[in-house]
């Protein structure tokens, strides 16, 4: 057995090392800014289309885009955008305000927690002086051969 290569093997790969790597693929153009879509939405009621499409969004950009369209001139366009502002902000104060119930949950889950933890310290440590006591009352000798971290415990 020769470890010679096979002739049809080694044209083919002579023949890709000649051509050459394919060119890299364009980046896409980035996305028109508000001026230039509003050139190519002339028509009103388009814009006002796209004003309620961008209300639904849930895409960072969209209030971005609803900010410059309420300084338009038409008054109707205008009066959609701000309109369209005040729906996602609100929609974006009821999710702070969950956030913030959430948060307020587990402060007091928390504090309840500590508040558990100190109130059953002090009542094991109230209960252990008082059998203490009890037995120091009742046999103050001990001579039952009890130790005193067996009663303390």
């Amino acid at each position: 057995m020769n470890p010679t290569p096979e002739p049809a093997a080694a044209a083919a790969s002579a023949a890709a090392a000649t051509e050459p790597a394919p060119a890299p693929m364009p980046l896409p153009p980035p996305g028109p800014t508000a001026e230039e879509a509003a050139k190519f939405v002339a028509d009103s009621e388009a814009r006002l289309a796209a004003i309620r499409t961008l209300e639904r969004s849930r895409q960072a950009s969209s209030k971005t885009l609803l900010l410059d369209l309420a300084s338009d001139p038409d008054e109707d366009i205008r009066r959609e955008a701000q309109k369209s502002l005040r729906a996602i902000d609100a929609r974006l104060a009821r999710g702070e305000w969950l956030g913030l119930a959430f948060a307020g949950r587990s402060v007091l889950t928390w504090g309840f927690e500590v508040g558990g933890r100190r109130a059953a310290s002090t009542v094991l440590s109230e209960l252990r002086l008082e059998l203490v006591e009890r037995r120091l009352r009742s046999q103050p000798l001990a001579l039952d051969g009890a130790e005193a971290g067996e009663i303390a415990a």
